[in-house]
């Protein structure tokens, strides 16, 4: 799998989800190949950048793989996390200093 959703405006000019799905799945594989067989960093959205077949959504690529994107709730579901389970516990220690609270892990 890329990691990409197919759904997002990757699909250039109406172009249908399955021919933008097999155009990512190819760079993919050749980009997974890379990072798997010489080591070398993964160059997806690179690869992406320098394809024809992408150039429509060249200039917000960078948007449209923003990792805030793909977070969903989870900011507030760790600050809710940390308000009903993590604090109750450092104050029942009766300790505001974290490095040397013990903490149980739940």
């Amino acid at each position: 799998s890329s990691g990409i959703n197919a759904e997002w405006p990757l699909r250039p000019g109406g172009a249908s989800r399955q021919e933008c799905h097999e155009k990512l799945r190819v760079l993919s594989q050749e980009a997974g190949r890379v990072v798997k067989e010489e080591g070398q960093a993964n160059d997806m959205l690179d690869r992406i950048s320098r394809d024809d077949y992408f150039q429509p959504i060249h200039d917000q690529l960078s948007q449209i793989v923003d990792p805030k994107l793909f977070i969903g709730r989870c900011p507030q579901q760790v600050e809710k996390f940390i308000e009903e389970e993590v604090y109750p516990v450092i104050k029942k220690e009766k300790s505001t200093d974290c490095d040397s609270a013990l903490i149980p892990l739940l």
